[in-house]
């Protein structure tokens, strides 16, 4: 290694659940991979999920472990960092135009956006 290589920092080096939280969850038979990739299979639980946190997937014939990239104003998006879902694409097709939702206090947004705006039709042009 030279001088110049990246090297992990010691303050850095944590056990996990000082960087993340791990959930579980059960789903039925019927639900697919692609159906938990969507952020809306969240919005219940949103206010509990972060960035980094883990959620393992147990369906009775497939099981995956997500990782939450984006958290917060009621989304969450995951990326898959396994499955066994055999007919599953291991990324989610991005839709082809993103939803958008109304955050009170802070208007507009495309979902998957972080960017506010002050009326429905400008978060719409810049989905």
């Amino acid at each position: 290694m030279n001088d110049s290589s990246p090297a992990c920092q010691p303050a850095k080096l944590q056990t996990p659940e000082y960087l993340h939280a791990s959930w579980a969850v059960p789903v039925d038979s019927g639900v697919t991979l692609e159906a938990v990739s969507d952020p809306k299979f969240w919005v219940h639980v949103s206010d509990r999920i972060g960035v980094n946190d883990t959620i393992e997937v147990v369906s009775p014939t497939w099981d995956a472990l997500l990782r939450v990239t984006v958290a917060g104003d009621g989304l969450i998006v995951t990326r898959v960092i396994y499955t066994n879902a055999h007919d599953a694409p291991l990324v989610a097709e991005k839709p082809k135009k993103a939803g958008i939702g109304f955050v009170p206090g802070k208007g507009w947004r495309p979902h998957g956006s972080a960017q506010f705006y002050a009326s429905r039709a400008e978060a719409e042009a810049a989905a």
